[in-house]
């Protein structure tokens, strides 16, 4: 036997009725939207409207509010992944047995996820740290150098060395990179990564405006643009790098006159470790050089693509955008 509303009657057939009569107030209420009403053990029905060509017409759905409580408390507590994961406090085991043995599973899993990143944060921590001993010797080796623009040079590699090696403790502590943003003449950052690789006997050329001021990162960027450049004199013997104004997009190319990436593997080499036969293994590298690029340039909430170069070779082409609303 179920319980009605207030003031009406009991019925078996699962229609309320009130003297005799189905009453039109909760016919109404009952078409236009759905209603629950708790039963005994925790256990109740969903009444749902029929629809609009049987007013009155309700579907009785049994449930057990027990368990969808339960779901809804557990589903709660996991809805970030990012804070499931740091919480230290374990999903609650009650409810239904199924649902203990879900909220079990789930503490576990995340237990071993939690472990794996410590034990990868404290090998990155460790080899970030001790970098740094061998940097520093090498800093003071240099600065006893005589050749006073050869000093410079190696001090100023050194120095972005040790930016690098200071974000990616930077990344592990915080969880998140932060980006420095400053306003950057971006035709000078690439004329000087040109620069830099010219003066190793690469053939690198750089086409672009005198000045084209871009809010970015310039660490960053010089790392995301120095990995490109890296990657075309790696399997190329020639790089041109070319900046101009879209828009509000700065749109950065770097071109080689390499082999080149089939255009059904390019979505496949943006990811870390990934390298293309054993042709490109002999050239060195883990494969990181296209990971790094694209997230750097995804903080900077721009687009990264790669396309064919004519006649030969690639293209990969980055769009900065050159200002940042960050109110």
């Amino acid at each position: 036997m179920l319980s009605g509303p207030s003031g009406t009657g009991r019925c078996r057939t699962g229609r309320w009725r009130k003297n005799g009569a189905v009453s039109a107030g909760h016919r109404r209420a009952a078409c236009l939207s759905p209603t629950t009403i708790r039963w005994q053990h925790g256990r109740g029905i969903s009444l749902l409207p029929f629809g609009d060509r049987h007013p009155g017409a309700w579907i009785f759905h049994f449930c057990d509010l027990g368990r969808i409580t339960a779901h809804r408390r557990m589903a709660a507590s996991i809805t970030d992944t990012d804070a499931f994961l740091s919480n230290k406090d374990p999903v609650e085991e009650r409810g239904p047995r199924e649902v203990r043995h879900l909220a079990r599973t789930l503490n576990q899993m995340r237990d071993r996820i939690q472990g794996l990143l410590d034990s990868r944060n404290r090998m990155l921590r460790g080899i970030s740290h001790d970098l740094r001993t061998p940097l520093t010797r090498l800093k003071l080796r240099v600065e006893r150098m005589e050749d006073r623009a050869g000093r410079q040079q190696a001090l100023s590699d050194i120095d972005q060395l040790d930016r690098m090696i200071g974000s990616t403790l930077r990344y592990l502590r915080d969880g998140s990179s932060r980006i420095d943003w400053e306003i950057c003449d971006m035709s000078s950052l690439l004329q000087s990564i040109c620069d830099d690789f010219w003066d190793t006997g690469a053939q690198i050329f750089f086409e672009g405006p005198e000045r084209l001021e871009v809010e970015c990162s310039a660490d960053e960027m010089m790392r995301a643009i120095s990995n490109l450049c890296d990657n075309g004199l790696k399997f190329g013997s020639r790089v041109t790098v070319t900046l101009r104004q879209e828009g509000g997009f700065a749109i950065v190319e770097v071109a080689d006159d390499g082999p080149g990436i089939p255009a059904e593997m390019r979505d496949k080499v943006m990811e870390p470790y990934t390298k293309l036969g054993p042709a490109r293994s002999e050239k060195g590298g883990y494969g990181l050089g296209l990971a790094i690029t694209a997230e750097i340039v995804a903080g900077h909430r721009g687009e990264l693509s790669l396309r064919d170069n004519h006649p030969r070779g690639l293209r990969v082409r980055v769009a900065l955008p050159l200002h940042h609303d960050r109110s």
